[in-house]
């Protein structure tokens, strides 16, 4: 995604006066999210490309620093809207308890105990009593 962001325009060579020999080279570079501009300018080509290269590198650490500490500040501001909200949970969780009892002492709960007992007749007959057997006395006597 740096790379994107940086431009860099074409390669100018500058002569001498007759004309005959090259003096230096320039390129011309821009970072967009720095808002940066830096001319670059080198004997030789090579040396050009090498420090376009390093101004590019520099740029793109420099971007990613950038943008690590705005994702970091963007996850603390989510961080932050989740714990208000799991605070304002635990409020209202808290006050349902804190007004419990006083709502379950408001209803009148009692048992009616004479309402569960049945009282229709049974549709068998009851079975008969049971008779008393007579108990027998065993002499002791020998």
């Amino acid at each position: 995604m740096s790379e994107d962001q940086i431009q860099t325009g074409q390669t100018q060579a500058y002569w001498n006066v007759s004309g005959t020999h090259i003096l230096k080279y320039r390129v011309e570079m821009y970072h967009k999210g720095l808002k940066e501009h830096k001319l670059i300018s080198a004997p030789e080509m090579d040396m050009l490309e090498n420090k376009a290269n390093l101004q590019a590198q520099k740029w793109t650490e420099k971007w990613e620093n950038i943008e690590s500490k705005r994702r970091i500040n963007v996850e603390k501001e989510a961080n932050l809207e989740e714990a208000n909200s799991r605070t304002e949970a635990a409020i209202k969780s808290l006050k349902q308890i804190d007004s419990l009892l006083t709502h379950t002492l408001s209803i009148d709960d009692r048992v009616d105990w004479e309402s569960l007992k049945k009282k229709e007749k049974y549709p068998e007959k009851s079975p008969a009593k049971p008779t008393q057997k007579r108990k027998k006395r065993i002499s002791t006597q020998t």
